[in-house]
């Protein structure tokens, strides 16, 4: 990430290679509203603890390659720097900025799956109501 570790709000994009033959590369896009050191810090979890295996299309592959005995290699970079969700604009900015790269990706070597682009926004959750605890609210 170029000393970027702590930039927040992105899209990012993760280049996995390996050393098995012909394993070419596969691309994973993700984003991260804390900074990106953070998020990274989950994805090593996710590739070092095999319990988190299956956390994400990422961490999968990762540990494919390292069932089939292969040094995975991995190479990110930011695409964008968006903005989540916020009540005033209604729509999460930052989840339509994912699901534009994931839909708009050239090339069949994308991790990511095609459903994501349907999941509903988890950014906007940090807004409702019923997080807060119903005591607060209790009139009786």
């Amino acid at each position: 990430m170029n000393q970027n570790c702590l930039i927040s709000n992105i899209v990012y994009e993760a280049t996995l290679t390996s050393n098995l033959p012909e394993y070419g590369e596969k691309k994973y896009i993700g984003l991260c509203e804390s900074t990106f050191k953070k998020r990274f810090s989950g994805h090593k979890t996710s590739f070092n603890h095999e319990r988190y295996r299956n956390q994400t299309m990422l961490s999968t592959e990762v540990w494919r390659v390292k069932d089939r005995g292969g040094i995975p290699s991995i190479v990110w970079r930011v695409l964008r720097k968006s903005r989540a969700f916020t009540p005033e604009a209604g729509r999460c900015a930052f989840c339509g900025a994912e699901k534009f790269e994931i839909v708009n990706f050239p090339g069949r070597n994308l991790l990511n799956k095609r459903s994501e682009i349907m999941a509903k926004c988890r950014h906007r959750r940090k807004f409702e109501l019923e997080l807060f605890s119903h005591e607060l609210f209790d009139v009786t």
